[in-house]
């Protein structure tokens, strides 16, 4: 993997390169992981440094910082160093977000594994033991699992915190690079006096070794001070056993000149230290920036980052010096920092520099940003700005409330909303009518208001959501923030946030929804159509296509009028389904393509993840399993609230679960979404899903009961579609339910369901049939298989059969089932014609 390094030499930032330590790092790099363990001073990072930069080895380079804890900064900062070796592979991670779900890491997974090439490549993550969030730690823990072979992660640390690597320790994968490895031995300590031209006498380095143990830190300082006073035994013996700042004071720090000393301190002030923020810090001064070169004892620009790095001891140092900066300079510091981390994408490390400076107007525009789809430990961190702002701030910094209040919906704090709400419900309208601020303040704590109480539908069966959004844009007096704006859009995979099957709920929603839209649409630039969507969806779940397909056409005509992606996306995902449910196969393809259109639009965040999900329902229809992205056909992610993305991919999940018979998982998937609040539409499909999976389980019992339940909870409101969409399975279902006359199930209605679901399945057979056609797909048949297609195309029963070929009948049933199978077809008929079509008799 490396060339072996066998001679020592001095790099150019004047320290001895080991052939020793690069002999170990080289014998390490064949496995997933190294762990470079030793205190502080020890060269661990230098020693890392050297050896991927002799060698040649492209590398990505991560610093951890403490506030690296929170999962969202962190991924900030992991997706940056993933651009020192692919920028594309960066910014498609990034827009990812961190992978906090099972569905995000399988994502992220499968970006990785499309970049990796046949070189081989370090991750670096430096100061790995600041790491104490659990999420981030498991993170590493799943990658260090799912590395290609020519990756080799190293993890320098002081310690190793709590991460789970016993698997890889017990196979022999994990070397470890230890203080006692990253000491200099008195050779090397010999050979490096030598190269200083210091005096190497054998006294000399053995006083200098017991007294240092080798410690590269104190060794460096000890060279330095030799060359300024070249008698160890004396002043520089006495100095080395004294405080380690006292002598950093003495040896480096009085020699600078008063405006770099500030500026250094400056700079320890902040974490990120890239070349572009300490140029903006120097203020472009050439003689700041000469002398932060020319402190190299200290300080190192990293060429692989584009970053300085100053050592730890050095840093701490400076921090006990940040009381000679006025606050204006501390200011003026940190909002330089504020500003380049918001424009680089570091938008926790801007937040947590604005709330330095309390600028909560900055604070408030990045949070709006956040909380369009949070994570948990977003909004947690929006809250905890929040509760830590003065309490003058709510009175004077716009919408600073309404992300308060979004925060702690986001976070499920329900009655501490609820209260919170109140009180600045009334703070604010206490303030004078004709205040701008108290108007849009107001607009904007009924907007989250009437998010809260939407989102709270599907669990209380109360639909008064439109009365806050309608008292929102009677309060807003100018178009606000497009970031409140992207709040309007549908996220999840239903408009309806019903979860009743109340008579009449479903209308009831939709006619709140309908009077939403129709003042939002006065207070903001465009309207979503999110009403248009609504109506749609119901007439789609009661098979009333034609009226469905208008409304969606609308909403398509709006959404890309005025650029709402996700009620594109919508549209077009109804438009696909209704395209088959017909036989529309050019309106399906059509819809796909636009929906891999929205792959361009760089300001639709969620494009990659809504594609993925369009193409898993697209192979799941055409019934190829293998095809269904990665992530979708790994394990369900945690129950999350039903508007959520998660959710979303569980129910393409469940597809692909279904298709490949895998039901155990599947089960179980569905017995827990049956514990929790689901939305209606999607708690129906799953039941028919369920009941067609214990039949094909031969669970005729429990088939029947869940098909009861699915039915009684569509019937209220004249739910067809979900049963339909099941096609051969439902038209089996059905006629077994009819041949059983179970009570309560009304037998027009099981007719009318097998009716539609034997049309869906003969459209999907053909669909089916014409994708072979043309992508040259051709399951053949069996020896076996082909002489029973010969005696069915003759006109012979499956008893005849059986018997001329000397099998059981259940054989041949078998046999029958495979053939419908890779010919996709439904019935004797549609194989007849099939067979004699492809010249198969």
């Amino acid at each position: 993997m490396v060339n072996n390094p066998n001679t020592y030499r001095i790099d150019d930032s004047n320290h001895l390169i080991r052939p020793r330590i690069n002999t170990l790092l080289a014998n390490a790099a064949n496995n997933p992981l190294i762990t470079i363990c030793a205190g502080v001073g020890c060269g661990k990072t230098q020693a890392a440094s050297d050896f991927i930069r002799q060698q040649k080895i492209p590398a990505m380079w991560m610093q951890f910082n403490e506030r690296d804890n929170i999962a969202s900064r962190f991924w900030d900062n992991f997706t940056d160093a993933i651009a020192q070796l692919d920028v594309t592979l960066s910014e498609e991670c990034r827009k990812l977000e961190f992978p906090d779900t099972t569905d995000k890491l399988s994502q992220f997974i499968f970006f990785i594994d499309r970049s990796v090439t046949n070189r081989p490549c370090f991750i670096i993550i430096d100061d790995f033991h600041l790491a104490c969030e659990p999420v981030v730690i498991q993170f590493i823990e799943r990658i260090l699992n799912e590395l290609p072979r020519t990756r080799t992660m190293a993890l320098i640390c002081r310690e190793l915190p709590k991460i789970n690597i016993k698997a890889l320790q017990l196979k022999g994968f994990v070397p470890d690079i230890s203080e006692k490895d990253l000491n200099f031995t008195e050779s090397e300590l010999t050979e490096y006096f030598i190269q200083q031209g210091l005096p190497a006498d054998r006294h000399t380095i053995y006083e200098v070794f017991k007294d240092t143990g080798g410690w590269a830190f104190a060794v460096n300082l000890v060279v330095r001070s030799l060359k300024r006073m070249p008698n160890y035994s004396g002043y520089v013996k006495t100095a080395l056993k004294q405080n380690i700042f006292e002598l950093m004071e003495a040896e480096s720090w009085d020699a600078l000149s008063e405006r770099f000393k500030r500026f250094l301190v400056r700079l320890s002030l902040i974490d990120h230290l890239s070349a572009e923020l300490v140029g903006i810090l120097s203020v472009r001064d050439d003689s700041l920036m000469t002398e932060l070169r020319q402190e190299s004892a200290y300080i190192h620009f990293d060429i692989y980052g584009g970053v300085y790095q100053i050592h730890h001891l050095f840093l701490d140092f400076l921090r006990t010096k940040q009381d000679i900066l006025t606050n204006e300079e501390k200011r003026e510091t940190y909002k330089a920092a504020a500003d380049w981390c918001k424009q680089n994408n570091f938008k926790i490390d801007a937040l947590g520099y604005y709330e330095k400076i309390e600028d909560y107007e900055s604070i408030v525009s990045i949070l709006w940003e956040f909380l369009e789809n949070p994570t948990y430990d977003i909004s947690f961190y929006a809250a905890s700005i929040c509760e830590r702002a003065p309490a003058a701030t709510f009175d004077r910094v716009e919408f600073f409330a309404a992300v308060h209040l979004y925060a702690l919906l986001r976070l499920g704090r329900w009655q501490e909303f609820s209260a919170l709400a109140g009180t600045y419900e009334q703070r604010f309208i206490s303030l004078p009518e004709d205040d701008n601020f108290r108007s849009h303040s107001l607009g904007g704590i009924y907007f989250v208001w009437g998010h809260m109480r939407l989102i709270m539908s599907i669990t209380d069966d109360c639909y008064d959501f439109n009365t806050y959004y309608i008292k929102s844009a009677n309060y807003f007096i100018k178009s606000p923030a497009e970031q409140i704006q992207k709040f309007v859009s549908p996220l999840g995979m239903w408009v309806s946030a019903v979860g009743t099957a109340r008579v009449g709920a479903l209308q009831e929603f939709s006619e709140a929804v309908t009077r939403t839209m129709k003042w939002l649409s006065q207070c903001f630039n465009g309207v979503t159509g999110a009403d248009e969507i609504c109506k749609g969806e119901l007439m789609f779940y009661q098979n009333d296509l034609r009226a469905a397909e208008s409304f969606f056409f609308k909403a398509l005509e709006l959404g890309q009028k005025y650029r709402q992606f996700e009620t594109i996306r919508m549209a077009l995902l109804y438009i696909m389904r209704i395209g088959i449910i017909q036989g529309n196969h050019a309106e399906f393809e059509q819809a796909l393509k636009k929906i891999e259109a929205l792959l361009d639009e760089e300001n639709y965040r969620r494009r990659f993840v809504i594609y993925d999900i369009a193409l898993g329902g697209y192979y799941c229809i055409l019934r190829q399993a293998e095809m269904i992205p990665d992530w979708l056909k790994s394990e369900f992610a945690p129950y999350g609230h039903a508007y959520s993305i998660e959710n979303f991919g569980n129910q393409i999940k469940a597809r692909y679960h279904y298709l490949t018979r895998n039901y155990m998982p599947l089960l179980s998937y569905i017995g827990e979404l049956k514990r929790r609040k689901s939305i209606l539409f999607g708690r129906i499909e799953m039941l028919a899903m369920e009941a067609c999976v214990h039949y094909q389980m031969k669970n005729k019992k429990q088939a029947f009961d869940v098909f009861k339940e699915a039915y009684e909870a569509a019937a209220p409101n004249d739910i067809l579609t979900p049963f339909i969409e099941f096609g051969k399975d439902m038209r089996t279902l059905t006629t077994a339910v009819l041949n059983e006359h179970i009570a309560g199930i009304s037998n027009s209605w099981l007719e009318m369901i097998k009716r539609k679901a034997t049309s869906y399945a003969k459209n999907q057979s053909k669909f089916i049939a014409e994708y072979n056609k043309s992508n040259g797909i051709n399951k053949e048949l069996t020896v076996r298989e082909n002489d029973i297609l010969r005696d069915l195309y003759n006109g012979l029963s499956r008893l005849e059969i059986a018997s001329q070929r000397n099998l059981s009948v259940s054989t041949v049933k078998t046999i029958i089932t495979s053939i419908y199978e890779k010919l996709n077809v439904n019935k004797i008929s549609d194989l007849v014609r099939v067979a004699a079509e492809q010249g198969l008799v």
